[in-house]
């Protein structure tokens, strides 16, 4: 295949994506070169539909004879114009090349934030033993952690397990009741309980694990771990986490499918997923999802079975946790060929900051 060749196949497929003509060009003719940055790009003119005018595409860049190319393929569907279409053209990949550097440091700065999570243990009574809960993280889930006394001060536990560090410190005093009567309105599930905790809990444990190097996935599940851990005993009235309150038995059951599989991850113990009615229309955000360095996701006003849109949205957090995904702006997601959901990025309606807010309706 001639480097021609390659970047004409780069231009069909790029116009293809559904975000894109959606299809193949009905023609497409190579047009001109030229060098920018010491890399060669292709111009192309070509057309949506038969009937119609011709469109502008650049294609490239590439070194020598190289077919290797540096992602440089895009188009704006603006009329081509002979006489202007090389300066056009080095404008599109200016554009380009602009974008690929703002998404690389959005990556680099997802980097930077994720691999913290934090957690609370609500409590009737300061009754707190670290070799209990250890005893119990280890039982739990088949580990071998020893306590060393100078990692523990009275009654703050902080200790290194490979590169990650786990806390879990005793505070001797209740969370605010405003906060709580937030988490516990957005359990749903089990809202009646959630409020008894709130006025019922008297101190709490504060459960925190920090990594910056190792797999984000593994992070998360020694947190949960600690704080199933901690959750094992009997003045524990509640879990708050991902701006909710669990109930210890629910937290402490989806976290011990861990042992079952080495892939599993317990995503309702790390990310809620909140449902919202406003008349006869459901919405749904996700808290939790930030501690992996990702935007919260949204699905705003939809007619549905709120079953049908918490699986929807669930499906999605599973797949950008699974397999560290990030979501971006003008793209779709699907799962199927035929099943597209426009993706957007921008302030978020029910979490703070931006949000990704998925549409429900497929393309």
């Amino acid at each position: 295949m001639t480097q021609l060749e390659y970047a004409t196949k780069n231009m069909i497929e790029w116009l293809s994506h559904p975000s894109e003509l959606g299809h193949k060009p009905a023609k497409i003719i190579f047009c001109d070169t030229f060098i920018l940055d010491d890399l060669k790009y292709y111009i192309f003119k070509y057309k949506d539909k038969l009937v119609g005018k011709w469109l502008l595409g650049v294609s490239g860049g590439y070194s020598g004879d190289e077919l290797i190319t540096s992602g440089h393929t895009y188009s704006e569907m603006k009329e081509f114009k002979e006489e202007t279409a090389i300066n056009e053209a080095k404008e599109l990949v200016e554009m380009v090349k602009s974008y690929l550097k703002d998404e690389a440091n959005k990556i680099e700065e997802r980097k930077a934030n994720r691999g913290t999570f934090v957690g609370f243990v609500l409590l009737e009574n300061n009754k707190f033993n670290i070799y209990d809960i250890v005893n119990n993280l280890n039982n739990m889930f088949n580990l071998n952690i020893k306590v060393n006394e100078e990692d523990l001060k009275e009654d703050v536990y902080v200790t290194s397990i490979e590169n990650s560090i786990l806390s879990i410190c005793l505070m001797n005093g209740p969370i605010p009741k405003d906060e709580l009567d937030v988490a516990a309105s957005n359990n749903y599930i089990s809202r009646e309980y959630a409020h008894s905790v709130v006025d019922k809990h008297k101190c709490h444990i504060m459960v925190a694990v920090s990594d910056k190097k190792s797999d984000i996935r593994d992070t998360s599940l020694l947190f949960i771990k600690a704080m199933a851990a901690c959750a094992s005993f009997n003045n524990v009235f509640g879990l708050y986490a991902n701006d909710t309150i669990y109930e210890p038995r629910m937290y402490i059951d989806i976290a011990l499918g861990i042992n079952e599989d080495n892939s599993y991850i317990p995503i309702d113990d790390l990310v809620w997923i909140n449902i919202v009615r406003d008349n006869d229309m459901f919405s749904a955000y996700t808290t939790g999802l930030v501690q992996f360095g990702f935007n919260e996701i949204e699905v705003i006003d939809v007619d549905i079975d709120p079953y049908d849109l918490r699986n929807f949205v669930y499906d999605i957090v599973c797949y950008v946790i699974y397999y560290d995904v990030l979501l971006n702006d003008g793209e779709t997601i699907g799962f199927s060929e035929d099943d597209k959901h426009a993706i957007s990025v921008g302030d978020g309606l029910y979490v703070l900051g931006k949000s990704v807010k998925i549409n429900y309706k497929a393309n």
